[in-house]
């Protein structure tokens, strides 16, 4: 959601110029590209095949930075005063700190996106059910879409009623619920991985 209106948001609410927003805003992709890379690697060669140890982490990253930028822009301008003492930082400290935050936040953030898009929606389908492996990715997928369809209705809503910083919260705290709804799956598979059962394996799990 947050590549369709970072440039406005950077343009209009953080007073960048059009000419340092693209590149910033890129950084958000750049990190993409870095994060699915590392994401996968990761899988591999770390986590023994365990994709949601490495799916909730990065969420949990994900959410963090999210709350962090809520508010650390406003403290690094001095609108949020810290005892008592309204001091705000050098505009480079406040590219700096959104050239970082944003970079990571593309990282965390694009590394689930393509695991449970990719090889954790084919590992569901080669696991159980009646339904093929593209149905299930088709459907993964599906439901992004829908979400990047919800989020222009969202963004507008809140972002208008309660302040940008609200709607980064708000999109904190929909990762925290995400990490949530990862739970079961993740016991799943430490289950299969622990039983030795490969993905593609046997067709029914039985839990």
């Amino acid at each position: 959601a947050i590549l369709f209106w970072l440039p406005y948001y950077l343009i209009n609410e953080r007073h960048y110029s059009t000419t340092s927003v693209g590149p910033l805003s890129s950084c958000f992709e750049l990190g993409g590209l870095l994060g699915c890379t590392l994401a996968g690697f990761a899988t591999d060669a770390w986590a023994d095949g365990h994709r949601f140890r490495v799916v909730v982490p990065l969420l949990v990253a994900s959410a963090c930075l999210l709350f962090a930028y809520a508010d650390g822009a406003q403290l690094l301008l001095g609108e949020i005063p810290v005892l008592g003492v309204e001091a705000p930082a050098a505009p480079f400290s406040i590219f700096v700190f959104d050239f970082v935050v944003l970079s990571c936040l593309g990282v965390c953030v694009s590394g689930p996106d393509s695991i449970l898009a990719g090889p954790a929606a084919q590992d569901l389908a080669k696991l159980g059910g009646d339904l093929g492996v593209a149905t299930v990715v088709g459907i993964v997928d599906g439901i992004g879409s829908l979400g990047s369809v919800m989020q222009g209705a969202v963004t507008t809503t809140v972002s208008t009623k309660y302040g940008w910083a609200s709607l980064y919260r708000l999109l904190g705290l929909l990762l925290v619920c995400s990490c949530v709804l990862c739970v079961s799956p993740m016991r799943i598979e430490a289950r299969r991985i622990a039983g030795g059962s490969a993905p593609g394996g046997p067709k029914k799990l039985q839990v």
